[in-house]
């Protein structure tokens, strides 16, 4: 069912719409610019209106997630890691406060300075029926038998 392509064309679609709006309409509040104007209300959702074909494609991306995580015998994790882990290139890519790639050339290991997006890992699990509950965590020492399907996006301290 979660392949067909009404699902994949409409339902998911349709949803990601709803829940940017909801995001939109709850967000905006906090960026409006009143000037002393009355009709400044209508001025957020506005501005809000050009990011939201960017909020539906990210809304789209994680229903899918969601939707082939829930039929999956696998198990998953999302990680988030700490401010102070040590970077690691191979589960993580770096980026500046601006949004820019980061240059990692020092001879020392960069810390983390804060975590922006978790990575998302896979476990084999071979199990009979599907489980709803398939989103788990795990301590860093059992993290070694996972897939990484997407890196964590951090930004790291400064040297």
């Amino acid at each position: 069912m979660i392949e067909e392509e009404f699902f994949q064309q409409h339902v998911i679609p349709a949803k990601a719409t709803v829940l940017a709006d909801r995001l939109i309409h709850t967000l905006s509040p906090f960026f409006l610019e009143n000037h002393g104007r009355e009709d400044s209300k209508g001025e957020a959702p506005r501005a809000w209106s050009t990011k939201k074909g960017h909020l539906k494609k990210v809304f789209e991306n994680a229903l899918r997630i969601k939707a082939q995580a829930t039929v999956s015998k696998d198990t998953f994790e999302m990680v988030l890691f700490n401010p102070g882990t040590a970077f690691n290139e191979d589960i993580m890519g770096a980026e500046t406060m601006e949004g820019g790639k980061a240059d990692i050339s020092c001879s020392s290991i960069p810390l983390v300075k804060l975590c922006l997006l978790p990575s998302l890992h896979v476990y084999e699990h071979n199990r009979r029926l599907v489980d709803y509950n398939n989103f788990e965590r795990r301590p860093s020492s059992q993290r070694s038998a996972a897939m990484v399907l997407t890196e964590a996006v951090v930004i790291l301290e400064s040297t």
